[in-house]
């Protein structure tokens, strides 16, 4: 079993380790409790360990891909169908633990004007900071702190709502500039209760409220310095982008809505018809032996239905289709495809 204790805030308390468990009673709070205790040799304890409160168990077959479940399971049980990494996610006093050198850090007032780090408490806490890193290394600020902070609050929750995202964007001609690539990996649903991302998280909506604020912002006296020249251009660009998605979105909606309430099917009978002529060949697969005897046994242009021959299991029914384009034994045979309107 592999596993990993790392603060809520995603610092390391015990990077990952091997250990062996045989005890099928076991849950995962008491293993954490045997953690906190040093019951495991490989795993060196510490006064941050034992202050921790358990807050999450996740339970994955790699680093990456994690599923939560509860802390009252057993570990065996959970284990042999979720995978063998197991990683503990807790809560600590950082004032109260060797940690606080680090918030000490994070707290203190960067250079050139800009807004102080936020406590990384959350993912999205780590996103700000970075940005705030990204301004402070190309030498550029305010000149009060507090001026910018609500534009980097605004551009954090625009990549924050893309990230993971990008490949589609990009898909539609509406990158994302280059120039916020290294913003990726933050929003991570898997590791929250909201286990799933899909394109449908995407709402236009939401894309022309984000491209109108960031337009706010491309116009502001700030960004026409020339130090800010870097930024002005690919912020102008995810403008562009954003908006040009969400107008993809509302077309694209539009004759969703259009193809709903049309009497007329969308897909003509004509395009919904084929005829094509079967190739002939010796090599026949054990899925088409049924549909290939009844072809042999009938007489010249009789009509045999395909979907009466064809597997109920979609998979092999897949499959029985791919395998039909290869041909069947006898020559001269030819078949009728249609769609249902």
């Amino acid at each position: 079993m592999y596993l990993s204790v790392s603060v809520s805030s995603e610092v390391t308390l015990v990077p990952w380790s091997i250990i062996k468990q045989n005890d099928e009673a076991l849950t995962f709070s008491a293993l954490f409790s045997k953690i906190q205790t040093g019951s495991f040799t490989t795993i060196p304890c510490s006064q941050d360990l034992e202050d921790a409160l358990l807050e999450t168990v996740y339970v994955g077959q790699s680093k990456d891909s994690f599923s939560t479940v509860e802390a009252s399971h057993t570990v065996n049980s959970v284990c042999s169908m979720f995978g063998s990494f197991v990683k503990f996610v807790v809560t600590v006093d950082l004032l109260e633990c060797g940690l606080q050198s680090k918030q000490l850090r994070l707290e203190s007032e960067p250079s050139n004007g800009l807004p102080a780090f936020l406590k990384e408490k959350t993912r999205k806490d780590r996103l700000y900071n970075e940005i705030v890193k990204f301004l402070a290394n190309n030498n550029v600020g305010w000149c009060d702190p507090e001026f910018g902070k609500p534009f980097i609050c605004d551009l954090c929750n625009v990549l924050w709502y893309v990230d993971g995202h990008h490949e589609v964007l990009a898909s539609r001609s509406c990158p994302i500039p280059s120039l916020f690539k290294s913003f990726v990996g933050f929003n991570k649903p898997e590791l929250s209760k909201h286990r799933k991302r899909s394109i449908s998280n995407m709402s236009k909506d939401k894309l022309v409220e984000y491209s109108t604020i960031l337009q706010n912002y491309v116009v502001s006296s700030w960004i026409q310095q020339a130090e800010w020249s870097f930024l002005k251009e690919g912020l102008v660009t995810l403008v562009e982008s954003l908006a040009s998605y969400a107008s993809y979105l509302s077309m694209r909606n539009k004759a969703m809505k259009l193809h709903h309430s049309s009497p007329e099917p969308s897909v003509s009978f004509s395009d919904a018809q084929s005829i094509k002529f079967m190739k002939s060949s010796s090599d026949i697969s054990p899925l088409l032996t049924e549909l290939d005897t009844a072809i042999k046994s009938s007489s010249y242009y009789t009509h045999i239905f395909v979907n009466d021959y064809t597997p109920d299991d979609k998979r092999r029914r897949y499959l029985f289709m791919r395998e039909l384009d290869r041909g069947v034994s006898e020559p001269s045979v030819s078949i009728y495809l249609y769609s249902s309107l």
